[in-house]
């Protein structure tokens, strides 16, 4: 490499991201206190999805009086909860409300305004040591290379945001997450405070503090690139890293000793990093990876463009050029304070990378600026040599060098990159394919020397939708060759769906609303037409309302006329008519009553009450009325011996006349009962009658019948388990169809054919016609089938030369049809090749290519390598009047070649002024060249004029003024014109005052030359008015609304109106009464609020009746006690309670599914029947008992075919109350080995071995020893243990 080794780390583009802090940094406090409130906090914990701990934490709600408060609050908690670090990894959940006008602006679902404010703020104070210790600023550990380098998370999320009346609530999230351990981070924070402790720089100067970072840095940090190279909390706890490292450590110390410091990155000829430090005010760049005694320590931008192509600073919030000094440190702060002496020192011309700049020194203090840069000249690439040729698959690979580059340092202008920056390599792209088509899905290479054939394989490469009402398309690839083709997509058509309906109202019509689940196109439809007013008149008939609506309308009732008159006997009627919509209502007018008088008394009898005898004295009408207070004696009833009873008060004797009352009646599931009352002395007795269902068969259609109650009218399906043993009622299988047998409906003895399961269908016997069909050979079928075939399997794998076979079989039921088809040949695997001919530097190798498959080669040419040329050797030196020659020999055949080296350029003196500059004329510098003599000249600036002021006269007011001028050097003279200065007035003084109607005068006065002027002030107007003479009008009397007069000028200026009487506007109801369920309300008194007179009085409301609520069972009804439910009244909460009856037991015939087994009941309450199982069952326990929903059931019998087909059952226990096993019920059970019996109860008429049949052969039946002999007898033929 040809530059100083203290040159690498300067070649940088800085592409960082520099964030300036505006003031000066303060000392960091080691902790603080933390505001998060540990003590109250609610924590839940888990893991999370890796396994780690993980917390949630949820504090109490914090109350915010503004924005900025929420804002500066939550970031203190959000800093506090990272230093405090409880676990590490949790989220911290804090309720708030927060008093502000400022509107929140969402950004996405969780993250808003608000949040990004705090993550902004939280991010500032790491940054710049804000409101932090030092603790927590580690914690976080931030540079803009690596973020929070500590933290793996940190976010803030909102939920729940709420607006409120005067601002927000909501909840915040904080979650964090750190990237380092405990015992790590103790480490690092452990580093940074012994490396603070060792600098030793509290209250020293920021140059001081700066230095010590950057000694302490380069001294104990070891630049050794590896596996911590990039980071600087790895930095400090393995005390090696590389400039990255490094850079961000120097963020981290510089702001813990107190002095700003930002990360600067980027690259240039080797990735690299360092620091912007703020000394005194001013930004300097500083490098800790060579220290604080090499050149680039507290460096200015002048010094960074001698060796950077170009300096960068991205963030838009970093240092301004006014920040960033434009020169060093020691130029800013020189000896000689500032009066430097500047004297050129070289010229550095511009290279291929690197600016061109002119180098000053002062004579004073030694130090150099840099200035006058020229923008680099860039690389002037030439083809040296093609490194491969382009074929259609091989790009042209081809190799450029910069025509500068010259590896021997002294020469004066070479280029200025190293090697691997000054030659590149281009690549043409290969010729690629000449595809054609074949028409038979293949393609294949036109080019000359290729011919290489594909098969398309073809790719979506983009699809069109299709919409509902427009076609789509598919268009697909061929990503061998890019041939297309395309497919259509017919449109989907609209699929409407119901949104929302709008139910028809008094005035609409109903309207469905729909909307295309695809396209969101929108249609409404109307059906029917609107349902008109529903008018419900009130109990009052004041009113009526419309049901449905709620519009009411008040009726306005007439004066009224009687229709009919009222007499003593009859009501009259009156009839009133609404004055607005002609409604009519007839009120009854009470019968005047009859003026009753006594005229007589019959007292009273065993059978008769007292009769009082009264005549009205108004009409003459008699009435007879039982007097109340002496009701009639009754019999003395008294019971005789043949049966009959004599009264002993009248004597009067009778035989019992029955009565006959039906108190509940039969029905087919519950008995009736009949009650008998003597009509002449009361005595009773009760009849019961039996209930049940009376069956017979109904006809629902042609073939289909159901069960049907002849008492009830209930209807059911038919229980067809009596199958037929009759040879006569049997049909043998066919091919597709099972067998059938006649059976019975076990209820009402329909009969029917049915399917036999025990003989199924046989199946087709198919046989192959040779035109793609099969014809069944069973005799009556002769079903056909065209053969479908199945995806196929490879009988034969294909070789590289040969082909497969791949046979397909038909997917018909019982077809043995099979075809067959070839699969192409594979082709050859070749392997990597092994090189059996080597490649020149000019002549090509050859490398043979193997199959792995087959054995077969195949060769391929290996490109020559081409020269390896040495560094080259200069075989004639240049100079500044001609170009030398540098000669190369290939390192590996001895081939030589030649290279021309440019001319140097000259090297001037420092030149000598041959033509002095005059005021108004330029001057001339000579240079010579020290080596060829050569000479040169450049302008020298004309000094221009220096004048002295020879007269003056000063501006005044109203006049100009002049300055004349002549030049100190040649005399040349000026006369420079000075404007007048206008006046300046004072701020004026009122020298007559305006009134309401005239005009007033403004006089002002310069204060320079006391000329004065006037302005006209217009007249005030009536400004001050009062109203005078006004008076409030009242209920009834009217007012006044005033005159109106100036106060200035005591003028009356408009005069007031009368103001109308405002009526009684403010009313209110007074002694209102609601009314309630049982008791009359009163509408209440209308009064004047505003002068309490009384407008209308009230009326009586009926009283509102109770309103009964649905109910709620108190005490379910069950199958022994009746239940109760009881009503609420809504309105007053009055209870009332009605006793229901007692449940009904399930019916006969209703069935249940008990532990996977079926039973039907045979006896209301008591009795069932298993009539069906599990067909995949291997073991069946029958129970003596099942329950069901609160009723016990013996189980007494097993049904007809109960277990029929049950393959895999292989044991059977019997419970101990089964009287019945029905025939056929373990009908073809062949696994069956094993039955226990444990009832005692069979008999020959209810079980015998009809009920085994065709069970396996080798079935053992175990059975009570008290019975043994018995059931041997019953299930003679079956194994009996």
């Amino acid at each position: 490499m040809k530059q100083k080794r203290w040159m690498i780390p300067l070649l940088i583009l800085f592409i960082g991201i520099i964030v300036p802090l505006k003031t000066h940094a303060a000392e960091l406090k080691d902790t603080d206190e933390s505001v998060v409130k540990w003590d109250t906090v609610q924590t839940e914990t888990s893991t999370t999805w890796e396994g780690d701990p993980y917390a949630e934490y949820t504090f109490e709600e914090e109350d915010y009086n503004s924005y900025n408060d929420a804002v500066n609050n939550l970031t203190r908690y959000a800093v506090d909860l990272v230093g405090d670090r409880k676990i590490d990894c949790f989220t911290g959940k804090i309720p708030i409300k927060i008093k502000t006008d400022k509107e929140i602006e969402w950004n996405h679902a969780h993250s808003n305004s608000l949040t990004q404010d705090v993550e902004k703020t939280a991010l500032n104070w790491v940054m710049f040591g804000n409101n932090i210790s030092k603790h927590e600023l580690l914690s976080f550990s931030y540079s803009r290379s690596s973020g929070y380098e500590n933290l793996r998370d940190f976010r803030l999320l909102v939920n729940d945001l709420k607006k409120t009346d005067d601002g927000y609530t909501c909840t915040v999230s904080i979650c964090v997450q750190y990237r380092f351990d405990k015992d790590f981070f103790q480490k690092y924070e452990t580093g940074v405070q012994n490396a603070v402790k060792d600098m030793d720089v509290a209250g020293k100067s920021d140059y001081d503090k700066a230095y010590a970072v950057c000694k302490w840095i380069q001294r104990k940090i070891k630049y050794e690139p590896g596996k911590y190279d990039q980071s600087g909390m790895y930095a400090m706890v393995n005390k090696e890293a590389v400039c990255n490292g490094k850079a961000e450590l120097a963020c981290y110390i510089g702001h813990c000793v107190g002095i700003d410091t930002l990360y600067v990155g980027g690259n240039s000829d080797d990735d690299h990093a360092w620091n912007l430090m703020k000394i005194d005010g001013e930004w300097y760049y500083v490098d800790p990876t060579t220290g604080p005694d090499s050149a680039t320590f507290l460096q200015g931008t002048d010094y960074i463009q001698t060796s950077f192509r170009e300096v960068k600073y991205k963030d838009e919030d970093g240092p301004s050029d006014d920040e960033i000094s434009p020169y060093s440190y020691n130029v800013m702060h020189s000896s000689c304070n500032g009066e430097h002496e500047w004297v050129k020192s070289f010229t550095r011309n511009p290279g291929c990378t690197k600016k061109g700049y002119d180098v000053y020194k002062c004579k004073k203090c030694k130090n150099s600026k840099f200035i006058n840069f020229v923008e680099p000249l860039g690389h002037d690439y030439t083809k040296v040599k093609v490194v491969q040729e382009a074929t259609c698959t091989k790009p042209e690979i081809s190799e450029f060098i910069c025509s500068r580059y010259d590896d021997d340092i002294s020469h004066t202008n070479p280029c200025d990159g190293t090697y691997s920056y000054t030659k590149k390599e281009e690549t043409a792209p290969a010729l690629g394919h000449d595809w054609k088509d074949n028409g038979d899905g293949t393609a294949t290479c036109q080019r000359d020397g290729c011919g290489e054939t594909h098969t398309h394989i073809w790719k979506k490469t983009g699809t069109v939708a299709a919409t509902c009402t427009d076609t789509g398309k598919t268009e697909y690839t061929c990503t061998v060759c890019g041939q297309t083709k395309t497919t259509t997509i017919k449109a989907l058509g609209h699929k409407y769906e119901t949104v929302s309906t709008d139910d028809a109202t008094c005035t609409t019509p109903k309207t469905v609303h729909k909307e295309c689940t695809r396209c969101h196109d929108k249609k409404d439809e109307t059906s029917g037409e609107a349902l008109g007013h529903n008018w419900r008149t009130s109990s009052d008939k004041n009113s009526k309302t419309c049901i449905r609506c709620k519009t009411t309308h008040i009726h306005t009732w007439d004066e009224g006329k009687y229709s009919v008159e009222p007499t003593c006997k009859d009501a009259g009627k009156k009839l009133f008519t609404c004055t607005d919509c002609g409604d009519t209502k007839t009120v009854a007018v009470k019968s005047l009553g009859h003026d009753y008088h006594l005229v007589r008394t019959d007292p009273a009898t065993c059978t008769t009450p007292a009769i009082n005898h009264y005549a009205c004295s108004r009409c003459g009408d008699k009435v007879d009325q039982e007097d109340k207070d002496h009701p009639a004696l009754g019999h003395d009833w008294k019971k005789n011996d043949d049966g009959t009873v004599t009264c002993q008060r009248c004597g009067q004797t009778h035989e019992h006349k029955w009565d006959t009352e039906v108190i509940s009646k039969v029905s087919c599931t519950t008995d009736g009962v009949t009650r008998h009352t003597c009509s002449i002395c009361g005595d009773t007795y009760d009849d019961v009658v039996k209930g049940g269902h009376k069956w017979t068969y109904k006809k629902t259609g042609t073939n289909t019948s159901v069960c049907l109650c002849t008492v009830c009218g209930k209807t059911k399906e038919h229980n067809f388990s009596i199958f037929s043993d009759k040879e006569s009622e049997k049909k043998d299988p066919t091919c597709t169809k099972a067998g059938m047998v006649v059976a019975t409906c076990a209820d009402c003895g329909r009969r029917r054919w049915v399917y036999d399961e025990t003989r199924p269908a046989l199946g087709h016997d198919w046989k192959d016609n040779g035109d793609g069909t099969a014809t069944c050979q069973r005799e009556g079928c002769g079903k056909s089938h065209t053969h479908t075939l199945d995806e196929g399997e490879v009988t034969k794998k294909p070789s590289c030369e040969e082909k497969g076979v791949k046979t397909y079989h038909c997917t018909e039921e019982n077809c043995n049809y099979t075809k067959t088809e070839d699969i192409a040949a594979t082709g050859h695997n070749w392997d990597v090749g092994k090189t059996t001919t080597k490649a020149t530097c000019t002549k090509d190798g050859v490398t043979t290519y193997t199959c792995t498959a087959c054995g077969a080669t195949r060769t391929e040419p290996i490109a020559a390598t081409g020269h390896n040329w040495d560094d080259g050797k200069i075989t004639t030196e240049a100079s500044c009047d001609h170009t030398g020659v540098k000669t190369y020999t290939c390192k590996t055949c001895g081939d030589t070649r030649t290279e021309t080296i440019a001319m140097l350029e000259h090297t001037w003196d420092d030149g000598q002024v041959t033509t002095k500059p005059s005021c108004t004329e330029k001057g001339i510098r000579t240079y010579t060249c020290k080596v060829c003599k050569a000479t040169k000249t450049e302008d020298i600036e004309a000094t221009g004029h220096d004048y002295k002021v020879k007269d003056h006269k000063d501006a005044t007011c109203t006049e100009d003024g002049y300055t004349t001028s002549v030049c100190k050097n040649c005399g040349d003279e000026k006369k420079e014109t000075i404007k007048a200065t206008g006046h300046d007035w004072n701020k004026g003084e009122v020298t007559t005052k305006a009134t309401c109607t005239e005009a007033g005068v403004m006089t002002y006065t310069c204060n320079v030359c006391k000329e004065t002027k006037t302005e006209e002030i217009e007249a005030t107007g009536h400004q001050h008015t009062e109203i005078r003479g006004k008076k409030d009008a009242t209920c009834t009397e009217t007012g006044y609304t005033g005159d109106t007069y100036c106060k200035d000028c005591d003028t009356k200026l408009s005069d007031g109106k009368e103001i109308p009487a405002t009526g009684h506007q403010n009313k209110e109801v007074r002694d209102k009464k609601a009314a309630t369920c049982t008791k009359a309300g009163y509408t209440g008194d209308t009064y004047c609020k505003d002068c309490g007179e009384l407008l209308k009085t009230g009326k009586e409301t009926d009283a509102l009746g109770h309103t009964w609520g649905k109910g709620k069972v108190t005490r379910k009804s069950t199958y022994t006690a009746a239940g109760q439910i009881t009503y609420t009244c809504s309105r007053c909460g009055k209870k009332r309670v009605i006793t229901t009856k007692k449940l009904f037991y399930p019916k006969a015939g209703t069935k249940y599914t008990v532990a996977g087994c079926q039973y039907k009941v045979i006896k209301a309450g008591a009795e069932v029947s298993l009539v069906g199982t599990n067909k995949n069952t291997k073991s069946v326990t029958i129970p003596a008992v099942i329950k069901v929903k609160g009723v016990t059931y013996k189980v007494t019998s097993i049904g007809t075919k109960a277990f029929n087909g049950s393959k895999k059952l292989k044991k059977v226990t019997i419970g101990a109350n089964i009287k019945k096993i029905s025939n056929n019920a373990f009908y073809k059970c062949k696994s069956l080995k094993t039955v226990t019996i444990k009832s005692v109860l069979l008999t020959k008429k209810t079980a015998n071995k009809k009920a085994f049949k065709g069970v396996n052969k080798k079935m053992v039946i175990k059975v009570p020893k008290k019975v043994k002999k018995a059931y041997v007898k019953m299930f003679k033929g079956l194994k009996v243990k």
